[in-house]
């Protein structure tokens, strides 16, 4: 049963959807629907089953335009059947058939309408109650609103603190980023100058390291000339003290020599002096001897003299 009434649904369906898409109204769609239902296929058009296969309205606005149905139909049915050439009493077996059927057809509607009547009542009881629920909660929710609108109001406030603080840190970021590179590029150039100085350093110790090379070379040069010079001095030093030594030698020999002729001359010059004493002694008692003894005195040859400057050399040389 329940593949069959699959079946008729899929075939109710199908025949139903071109009508479906010529209607321009929800009542188009609910008299197409209706009439297809009971015409056809023998279906009592509810105002549920309708709107099964419309999918449009509200269960109250289909019965209304069910009503309009019933009545059209109604209407319809009270006209009486132009049947040339049908024989009346056929004519009037159709119309009773017609009127009987119409009247199941109302009193089904309206058990039907009583029944739906009913479940409309229940429905519209839940909404009543789902309506105080719904201003119940909607309080509530106007209240959660105000609260979410002020909290909302402090997290803009927030935001709008943060958007600042952000702000100063994306100012304070670009000036950081700014430093760092000014910084990056006079570490750069400082690096490159850098490079450079050293770089001529290398060169200058390069040259100096050629100059001190050479001013090494010529010393060594110099310090063995000095070294020649000094052996030819010290060996000139050496012939110089040699001969000095010599000369000294000599002098002192001639010293030795001119000491032992001042001694004699010293010795000879007291004894001389002592005879003088003892002739001027005699000359004053005798006068006639004394001045015979002058006479032979100044007659006696006279001392050897010395040189002044052999004197003065001798007597340096002996002092030392």
């Amino acid at each position: 049963m329940e593949t069959e009434a699959t079946l008729r649904d899929a075939q109710i369906r199908e025949a139903l959807a071109p009508r479906l898409a010529r209607a321009a109204s929800r009542q188009e769609m609910t008299r197409e629907a209706a009439s297809l239902l009971f015409f056809t296929y023998g279906v009592y058009p509810s105002a549920k089953t309708v709107r099964e296969f419309t999918n449009h309205g509200s269960l109250a606005d289909i019965n209304l335009d069910l009503r309009k149905f019933w009545s059209e139909i109604r209407e319809k049915s009270q006209i009486s059947l132009n049947m040339p050439g049908v024989p009346s009493s056929v004519v009037h077996s159709l119309e009773k058939a017609i009127r009987h059927v119409w009247k199941d057809a109302v009193d089904e509607a309206n058990k039907t309408l009583d029944g739906e009547r009913s479940e409309i009542q229940m429905a519209i009881d839940a909404a009543l109650a789902k309506t105080t629920a719904a201003e119940a909660s909607k309080s509530q929710a106007e209240n959660e609103l105000r609260q979410e609108r002020e909290r909302r109001s402090q997290a803009e406030g927030q935001i709008e603190a943060l958007r600042a603080e952000i702000e100063g840190i994306r100012a304070m970021a670009d000036h950081w980023k700014s430093q760092a590179e000014n910084e990056a590029a006079a570490r750069q150039l400082a690096d490159s100058q850098h490079r450079i100085d050293l770089k001529a350093l290398q060169e200058a110790r390069e040259r100096d390291a050629d100059m001190l090379q050479g001013e090494i070379k010529f010393a060594k040069m110099q310090i063995e000339a000095a070294r020649g010079e000094t052996r030819d001095i010290k060996e000139r030093y050496q012939r110089d003290v040699q001969s000095r030594e010599e000369e000294i030698t000599a002098i002192r020999v001639r010293t030795f020599g001119l000491e032992e002729s001042i001694s004699k001359l010293t010795r000879e010059t007291v004894e001389a002096k002592v005879r003088a004493e003892q002739a001027e002694r005699r000359l004053t008692e005798n006068g006639a001897l004394s001045a015979s003894g002058a006479r032979q005195i100044k007659r006696r040859p006279a001392l050897p003299r010395v040189p002044a400057a052999e004197g003065r050399r001798l007597s340096g040389r002996y002092g030392r």
